[in-house]
């Protein structure tokens, strides 16, 4: 498996589907993605050397994210796409076994349910509609 530093804009998505799944418990929305970066970032340096992160995404800094609100077409399915991007780059080390990476999974789940029922698939399916296919893997 190889991972990298998603952009701030799958960031961003993943943040809005987290704010959305757990309504009750909100921290700020510009602390929730610097925790996603730090996951992010923890995973790169579990499957990387440390020479290796800095070549390829020099220090990567939670405190320099900031959040962006986007007007996506479909944005469930941009929300979706986003955290399977994320999900996939961060499944280095014993990053999955955190709490946090198993509410990122819980908001994944979730979703993954809705649009299935909103698209009338299976989940397992949703990797094959031609509107999942034609988002970007990472959000620019």
């Amino acid at each position: 498996m190889s991972a990298f530093l998603v952009s701030d804009g799958t960031i961003d998505r993943v943040v809005k589907a987290f704010s959305l799944h757990y309504p009750d418990h909100q921290p700020d929305l510009n602390e929730i993605g610097r925790m996603m970066v730090a996951m992010n970032a923890s995973a790169l340096n579990q499957r990387y050397t440390a020479a290796q992160v800095r070549e390829a995404w020099g220090d990567p800094d939670p405190y320099a994210y900031t959040y962006t609100e986007h007007e996506d077409d479909k944005p469930s399915l941009a929300m979706l796409k986003a955290l399977h991007c994320f999900t996939y780059q961060c499944a280095e080390g014993n990053v999955p076994e955190s709490d946090l990476y198993k509410r990122v999974q819980a908001v994944e789940d979730g979703l993954e349910e809705y649009v299935a029922g909103a698209y009338k698939c299976e989940r397992r399916d949703i990797y094959n509609l031609p509107d999942y296919n034609e988002l970007p893997w990472d959000f620019d």
